[in-house]
């Protein structure tokens, strides 16, 4: 049974392992103990109206979707007249050596144990227990089947097999002693109860589909009207590489999570099988990290490059989609870059060229530079700012990790918690303007991102708290992130707590600083920084 377990494991790996060129794939994907099975999402029902019925009269837990795989109140009943049958046989037995008849086929018998086997194991055992809870970073390949609700699906298909197998020794033996059907009626009635259910689910999920929009939207002639309309603007597919849709979505690698809007994600694969052109964008689960960091990167700040352009085959423009949706600061400036070519009730297109989409700002900020540093006093650490107020950098030159980002130093976690990054005084203690606190952490840990929190605190007392959740970043350098969170301070605010809750945390250069002050100083190559931006190669 184990080599029967572990070997279509280890083939499938293997085929993986030969065929899959992408190796930064995430090893930790979200949800493996968040989606597991419960007994009530086994042997309860979830859809109405047999949801309010059994609510009325007894308990039932919350179901949740990925974890939901519902036998059927006929199985339900079958298992609950099979365990006090067993029960009744141990009794009896007491006290005698135990022995329990095998009353079905060989191959259910055993395929009703594996498949009980891996229900429990759905249900997060032994995970769920803490002196277990360690064991689950050396799941491996398990992991990623996402959700451990999906090891509860074999035993649905073999337990209704065994309903159906003992609903028919009963209809024998009815036979067998010559009992007429309509003696025993509940024995129709629990057939004409499993068929009902079973339409309940077919009806429900029959409308849920024909809510959705469906092939035909998508590939609909009226897709092509937006691409006739292109050559009133003298251009044609062939004239773009790519499209860019806005509002930006990407979804699917478990460390970036933007998610565009209704509107932008079905225009723009309308339009991209309208067009044959491929889309920058990606909803797809276990997508390379690296890549979804380049593509997200194409909506960093002017300060980084963009390095997924130089992987394109041609100088052709983007194809700039903006649907409806509320566009990021970032979204905004890619369309004021862009030239508008065509607007129709749904979409606007524009045409946005590779040039203006590389260009950076960093020559003219280091010759801003030139001009401002030798007037600017040098404070702790080497910090240089355009305003005489606070402003905070801790750089980690000194912690024990050296995979630092511009130093060689970084602060490291790798425990699952929420680490301190600061905890002291207001940079500014008479200052309650707007502040940005910034942080740049390692974007290809095995961990997602998790989030940044600030805490302001009078007098011992919590006054504000906020958070950013890094999911949602853009600002892409190489393999680091940027996770900022612009706050106000309050009033009588003396002193600030910047966490970060994660595990595996690798983070660096930490810098917190007005909003209407830029903060310059050199790294270890001597390089100059603004604002944690590198502004020299």
């Amino acid at each position: 049974m184990a080599l029967a377990a572990l070997l279509p494991l280890v083939l499938f790996r293997s085929w993986l392992w030969l065929t899959d060129y992408v190796t930064d794939r995430p090893p930790n994907p979200y949800g493996f103990l968040v989606y597991k099975a419960t007994p009530s999402g086994v042997f309860t029902p979830a859809l109405s109206p047999m949801r309010e019925v059994w609510t009325a009269l007894l308990p039932a837990g919350d179901i949740s979707f990925e974890g939901m795989s519902y036998v059927g109140l006929v199985a339900t009943g079958v298992l609950l007249v099979s365990g006090m049958r067993v029960a009744q046989h141990v009794w009896k037995r007491r006290g005698h050596k135990l022995r329990l008849r095998r009353a079905m086929p060989t191959p259910l018998y055993t395929a009703l144990w594996a498949s009980g086997l891996l229900l429990i194991f759905s249900f997060g055992i032994p995970f769920i227990f803490p002196m277990f809870s360690g064991l689950e970073k050396y799941l491996g390949p398990l992991k990623q089947l996402r959700a451990l609700g999906r090891f509860a699906w074999p035993f649905y298909f073999v337990f209704t097999t065994y309903t159906a197998y003992y609903l028919y020794r009963l209809w024998r033996y009815q036979r067998q002693r010559k009992v007429a059907v309509l003696a025993l009626p509940w024995l129709p009635l629990l057939l004409l109860l499993w068929a009902g259910e079973a339409w309940i689910n077919i009806a429900t999920k029959a409308k849920e589909v024909a809510q959705g929009a469906g092939a035909r939207a998508y590939m609909s002639r009226e897709n092509n009207l937006l691409v006739q309309h292109l050559s009133w603007a003298s251009r044609q597919p062939s004239d773009f590489q790519a499209i860019l849709p806005l509002p930006y979505f990407n979804n699917g690698s478990d460390k970036i999570a933007l998610p565009g809007s209704e509107s932008s994600i079905a225009q723009v694969y309308k339009l991209s099988i309208a067009t044959g052109l491929p889309q920058l964008s990606s909803y797809m689960p276990r997508a390379s990290v690296g890549q979804v960091l380049q593509h997200v990167q194409l909506l960093s700040s002017p300060l980084l490059d963009k390095d997924l352009v130089s992987h394109f085959p041609s100088p052709k423009p983007i194809l700039l989609l903006v649907a409806e949706g509320v566009l990021s600061p970032a979204e905004q400036r890619l369309v004021s870059l862009a030239r508008p070519l065509i607007s129709s009730p749904e979409v606007k297109l524009y045409e946005l060229s590779l040039a203006a989409l590389t260009a950076t700002t960093r020559a003219q900020e280091k010759a801003k530079a030139a001009n401002l540093l030798p007037t600017l006093p040098v404070r702790a650490n080497g910090v240089r700012a355009t305003t005489s107020k606070g402003v905070f950098l801790q750089s980690f030159d000194t912690s024990p990790d050296r995979r630092g980002r511009l130093g060689a130093g970084a602060f490291y976690e790798p425990a699952e918690k929420f680490s301190i990054l600061y905890d002291g005084p207001v940079p500014a203690p008479a200052d309650t303007g707007r502040y940005e606190v910034s942080v740049w952490i390692h974007g290809k840990m095995d961990e997602g991102y998790g989030n940044m929190q600030v805490k302001q605190y009078a007098d011992g007392a919590l006054i504000d708290h906020q958070l950013a959740d890094a999911r949602l970043s853009t600002d892409i350098d190489g393999d680091w992130v940027r996770v900022a969170l612009p706050i106000r301070v309050k009033p009588r605010v003396d002193r600030l707590e910047v966490l970060y809750d994660n595990s595996e945390l690798l983070v660096d250069d930490l810098l917190i600083r007005p909003l209407d002050t830029d903060v310059y100083w050199y790294d270890e190559q001597r390089r100059l920084i603004l604002n944690g931006y590198s502004i020299e190669p």
